[in-house]
Protein backbone atom coordinates (compact mmCIF):
# COMPACT_ATOMS: atom_id res chain seq x y z
CA UNK A 1 0.00 0.00 0.00
CA UNK A 2 2.67 2.40 0.34
CA UNK A 3 3.89 1.85 -3.37
CA UNK A 4 0.57 4.15 -3.74
CA UNK A 5 0.99 6.27 -1.79
CA UNK A 6 4.50 6.98 -3.24
CA UNK A 7 3.08 7.08 -6.84
CA UNK A 8 0.47 8.97 -6.08
CA UNK A 9 2.40 11.64 -4.02
CA UNK A 10 5.03 11.47 -6.64
CA UNK A 11 2.38 11.89 -9.52
CA UNK A 12 1.06 15.04 -7.35
CA UNK A 13 4.34 16.57 -7.33
CA UNK A 14 5.57 16.07 -11.33
CA UNK A 15 2.18 16.76 -12.25
CA UNK A 16 1.41 20.08 -10.49
CA UNK A 17 2.70 23.10 -12.14
CA UNK A 18 2.76 25.51 -9.12
CA UNK A 19 4.11 25.25 -5.82
CA UNK A 20 2.30 22.84 -3.60
CA UNK A 21 1.21 23.97 -0.26
CA UNK A 22 1.61 21.33 2.88
CA UNK A 23 -1.98 21.91 3.26
CA UNK A 24 -3.03 20.06 -0.01
CA UNK A 25 -0.06 17.65 0.54
CA UNK A 26 -1.40 16.35 4.10
CA UNK A 27 -4.93 16.44 2.56
CA UNK A 28 -3.74 14.38 -0.42
CA UNK A 29 -1.73 11.69 2.25
CA UNK A 30 -4.94 12.01 4.52
CA UNK A 31 -7.00 10.70 1.84
CA UNK A 32 -4.97 8.24 0.61
CA UNK A 33 -4.13 6.71 3.68
CA UNK A 34 -7.77 6.64 4.70
CA UNK A 35 -8.59 4.59 1.12
CA UNK A 36 -5.59 2.64 2.20
CA UNK A 37 -7.62 1.75 5.60
CA UNK A 38 -10.81 1.05 4.06
CA UNK A 39 -9.03 -1.19 1.50
CA UNK A 40 -7.51 -3.32 4.03
CA UNK A 41 -10.39 -3.77 6.23
CA UNK A 42 -12.49 -4.74 3.43
CA UNK A 43 -9.81 -7.15 2.63
CA UNK A 44 -9.57 -8.21 6.26
CA UNK A 45 -13.66 -8.53 6.03
CA UNK A 46 -13.85 -10.05 2.65
CA UNK A 47 -11.19 -13.04 4.06
CA UNK A 48 -12.83 -13.57 7.41
CA UNK A 49 -16.66 -13.73 5.86
CA UNK A 50 -14.64 -16.75 3.13
CA UNK A 51 -12.79 -18.72 5.60
CA UNK A 52 -16.46 -18.76 7.75
CA UNK A 53 -18.42 -19.51 4.82
CA UNK A 54 -16.40 -22.24 3.81
CA UNK A 55 -16.00 -24.20 6.71
CA UNK A 56 -19.64 -24.52 7.17
CA UNK A 57 -20.25 -25.34 3.29
CA UNK A 58 -17.09 -27.73 3.99
CA UNK A 59 -18.96 -29.01 7.07
CA UNK A 60 -22.50 -29.42 5.44
CA UNK A 61 -21.66 -31.37 2.84
CA UNK A 62 -19.66 -33.87 4.89
CA UNK A 63 -22.52 -34.02 7.33
CA UNK A 64 -25.13 -34.33 4.09
CA UNK A 65 -23.11 -37.06 2.03
CA UNK A 66 -22.52 -39.15 5.25
CA UNK A 67 -26.18 -38.68 6.18
CA UNK A 68 -25.30 -37.96 10.29
CA UNK A 69 -26.93 -34.65 10.54
CA UNK A 70 -29.50 -35.39 13.37
CA UNK A 71 -26.93 -38.26 15.12
CA UNK A 72 -24.61 -35.29 15.63
CA UNK A 73 -27.02 -33.27 16.99
CA UNK A 74 -28.31 -35.67 19.23
CA UNK A 75 -24.60 -36.72 19.86
CA UNK A 76 -24.31 -32.77 20.70
CA UNK A 77 -27.07 -32.98 22.86
CA UNK A 78 -26.16 -35.71 24.75
CA UNK A 79 -22.42 -34.75 25.40
CA UNK A 80 -23.87 -31.43 26.61
CA UNK A 81 -26.31 -32.82 29.04
CA UNK A 82 -24.44 -35.75 30.12
CA UNK A 83 -21.82 -33.03 32.20
CA UNK A 84 -25.49 -32.34 34.26
CA UNK A 85 -26.16 -36.38 34.35
CA UNK A 86 -29.38 -35.45 32.88
CA UNK A 87 -31.03 -36.67 29.57
CA UNK A 88 -33.33 -34.39 27.50
CA UNK A 89 -36.40 -36.43 26.84
CA UNK A 90 -39.35 -35.74 23.86
CA UNK A 91 -41.79 -33.29 25.45
CA UNK A 92 -39.98 -32.96 29.11
CA UNK A 93 -38.44 -29.31 27.59
CA UNK A 94 -40.46 -26.77 29.97
CA UNK A 95 -41.44 -28.67 32.36
CA UNK A 96 -39.77 -29.43 35.87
Amino acid sequence: MTTIRSIMLYALLVFSRSRINLMTLALHWTAISLAEGIIYLLKAGLITSLIIILFFKISYIILRYTGCIFELFTLILYIRCSSNDTMIVPGSIGRE
